[in-house]
């Protein structure tokens, strides 16, 4: 009797790739939610800032110059980073994310990514366009509108390549 083994066709076995399977997606109201809840943290620590150091009197009696909204735009960024830097570094996660249980990974491996590429890629062009008077707000918009998309991800994720999953 002959060995006909020789004759069928080669196999292999196929992993699927972790990220693929195991990891899912986060919903669109749990990122939402963890998107308000960043704001609100940041709010309450800027502002009694922004009254401490006088600002706030300049704000409400006349108009801003553009060098007083450079400075604005300045100290919520610095704001968010001190709220946010080392989560976002160690954990891809806000403090907003880490409360709702969801966090940011790389599309492909579903790792956590360098704290460079999460803020510097994912967050810091979508915050620059957004202080464009007339033209930030409807890059805002725009990133917004994206979470409609079948995968959920927003303009943010597609340049820096990211997804928001549910944290375990």
């Amino acid at each position: 009797m002959q060995d006909d083994t020789i004759y069928r066709p080669p196999t292999a076995e196929l992993e699927q790739p972790e990220n693929q399977t195991d990891q899912e997606l986060a919903s669109r109201w749990s990122r939402l939610g963890a998107a308000l809840l960043d704001t609100l943290f940041i709010m309450l620590l800027f502002f009694p800032l922004v009254w401490f150091v006088g600002i706030w009197d300049i704000l409400l009696n006349e108009s801003t110059s553009l060098s007083i909204d450079l400075l604005l735009s300045l100290g919520v960024l610095i704001t968010y980073l001190i709220l946010n830097g080392y989560l976002l570094a160690t954990e891809g996660q806000t403090l907003g994310k880490k409360l709702i249980g969801i966090r940011v990974v790389d599309s492909e491996t579903g790792q956590i990514l360098s704290f460079a590429k999460i803020f510097g890629v994912r967050y810091l062009p979508i915050f620059i366009c957004s202080q464009i008077p007339a033209i930030g707000q409807i890059v805002g918009l725009i990133d917004s509108i994206f979470i409609f998309r079948k995968d959920k991800r927003c303009l943010h994720d597609l340049i820096a390549d990211t997804r928001v999953i549910k944290a375990r």
